[in-house]
């Protein structure tokens, strides 16, 4: 799928105010990617390709190579892509780059070694849940999941959209069921509360941090990620089944009108053409 094709402008038309993050495999003519495009009625602001690939997804997809943010009109977002996610490095080069919020799409399983028999007690939800939980208070940023349900052949997918605050507490939850997990919150107040006495990005030492790869930050008043307004955004995150179509879109736009609503998505196979 092309990131200027008809597929992602007609999201672009339903989107409208809505800041949507769809879930997408992008062909640049001669590589695939796994991509997570930003995107609202004025187009695609940006797109993440998934830089950590787990159990050989490298013989189908290249990789991609940064995190970078985009402004939206809900404020500054990172993306990332499931396994990217249970990497500290990926969501801390989003927060260091001035990320107010960060949406990670998933299509995660729950382990077929050693599964449970109820999803929830599942130890790959489990982990789900505490990457989420972690890498929001690490980084002091909103946290948005979005992820697969139902089963793909022999997988089963844990669900469990949510929100999550800047403190590391689960705002709003799918569960292991299918929905949308929606949460009303003033962003640069929620993250002004949670950095006021400890923020973490201003007290971090990356010159002593030499086995890992660090980056300065980007000016103080760039990196606490406030506005001088104050922003309520309403966010939902929908855990869809493999097949997403335009009227699952349709349905989950209607269900999140606010000018501010964040919905994710995760749209796989590519979504069929309208006649």
């Amino acid at each position: 799928m092309d990131l200027d094709g008809p597929e992602l402008r007609r999201v672009a038309e339903i989107a409208r105010e809505m800041t949507v993050v769809v879930g997408l495999c992008e062909s640049d003519g001669t590589d695939r990617y796994n991509t997570a495009a930003v995107v609202t009625g004025n187009g695609v602001l940006g797109a993440h390709r998934k830089v950590h690939q787990p159990l050989g997804e490298s013989l189908f997809y290249s990789a991609g190579a940064d995190f970078a943010c985009v402004d939206t009109p809900m404020g500054r977002l990172g993306t990332l892509i499931c396994y990217d996610k249970a990497f500290p490095e990926a969501a801390r080069a989003l927060a260091v780059d001035g990320a107010e919020v960060i949406a990670c799409i998933s299509a995660w399983p729950a382990s077929r070694t050693a599964s449970a028999a109820s999803l929830a007690e599942d130890r790959w939800t489990q982990r789900f849940n505490l990457f989420d939980a972690a890498r929001a208070l690490e980084n002091q940023v909103v946290w948005l999941a979005a992820n697969q349900h139902g089963t793909f052949g022999k997988l089963r997918f844990v669900a469990h959209a949510k929100v999550v605050g800047p403190g590391g507490d689960v705002l709003a939850s799918t569960g292991t069921e299918a929905g949308l997990a929606v949460a009303e919150l003033d962003v640069p107040a929620a993250l002004e509360t949670a950095r006021r006495a400890m923020f973490h990005l201003r007290d971090r030492r990356p010159e002593t941090y030499s086995a890992v790869t660090s980056a300065p930050m980007a000016g103080a008043a760039t990196a606490l990620g406030i506005a001088s307004e104050r922003v309520r955004a309403r966010f939902g995150f929908a855990c869809t089944s493999a097949a997403a179509t335009l009227a699952d879109i349709d349905a989950l736009a209607a269900s999140c009108p606010d000018a501010s609503t964040v919905t994710v998505l995760r749209l796989h196979p590519p979504l069929p053409q309208e006649s």
